[in-house]
């Protein structure tokens, strides 16, 4: 049948609606992100935000652990934040998380500051102790300058308890 089967009131997101509420994960600690959403709402599923950057702000803002990012392009520069847990994969209605299907990519910003490593997601010496990092696409910028080096992913200093699963890098 149709029905949705209950199996826990624990939801994280791993490709099942563990407590039948029509979204894999707990949209109640959780920030939306969708290429159509816009950076000036409030985050939610019917009016995500447009940006992960803005995503883990507003996480940070109304003290939620999780970002749900919706399938398509974001072309900006991710810098982790220590507790918040980013998964991309969704749909864009977020009714279903399957990384496999649902491809959710992160490509470089090319305003990255010359003096920092260019790297399209990054956690660097900011005490990371405790995130998560799943399901994205991630490329690394094209670096014409002589001796500068191009990640896609940065991780400096950080902690055992971040999580990096179920991605995709791809070198610039």
């Amino acid at each position: 049948g149709c029905e949705c089967e209950f199996l826990s009131a624990d939801d994280p997101p791993d490709g099942i609606d563990q407590n039948c509420d029509g979204i894999d994960g707990d949209p109640s600690n959780a920030i939306f992100v969708a290429p159509t959403g816009s950076d000036l709402n409030a985050g939610t599923p019917e009016l995500p935000v447009k940006t992960i950057s803005m995503g883990l702000q507003r996480a940070q803002e109304k003290d939620k652990g999780h970002v749900y990012v919706a399938a398509g392009f974001y072309k900006e520069t991710v810098k982790l934040v220590d507790g918040k847990q980013l998964y991309g994969g969704f749909a864009s209605d977020f009714s279903v998380w399957d990384v496999a299907n649902w491809l959710t990519a992160i490509e470089p910003d090319a305003l990255i500051p010359p003096n920092l490593p260019q790297a399209t997601v990054r956690a660097t010496s900011v005490g990371i102790t405790k995130s998560a990092f799943v399901g994205f696409t991630v490329s690394g910028p094209i670096v014409a300058e002589e001796g500068r080096s191009s990640y896609a992913i940065y991780l400096q200093d950080c902690g055992s308890l971040l999580l990096l699963k179920d991605n995709i890098v791809l070198a610039g």
